[in-house]
């Protein structure tokens, strides 16, 4: 998943012990890589559509599944008032973000 200015946000949910965790990395546009190894803080699906949220970034991620393996997504990360609202866009798939 990526924003317009560069962003990008590559991960997966894993469930270890049963609790939810966002493994993956975020690429901010300079390149620079931040490990993610995170609790999912709110998980929710409902009909055809997912939510979820994890700390301590405050990512958002939102989606409508547009077949059976596949999720439109956008996310959303506020990191304000040290760093502008991030906005982006993608898919994810059984197994990752993309």
């Amino acid at each position: 998943m990526s924003s317009p200015d560069g962003n990008r946000l590559d991960g997966e949910i894993r469930t270890v012990d049963g609790i939810r965790h966002l493994v993956g990395t975020a690429t901010t546009p300079e390149g620079t890589r931040e490990p993610l190894d995170y609790p999912v803080d709110s998980l929710t699906v409902r009909n055809d559509s997912i939510r979820f949220r994890f700390a301590p970034a405050s990512f958002l991620v939102e989606g409508k599944c547009s077949d059976t393996t596949r999720i439109d997504a956008r996310y959303e990360v506020d990191l304000r008032p040290s760093f502008q609202l991030i906005r982006g866009v993608g898919e994810f798939h059984r197994g990752g973000l993309r």
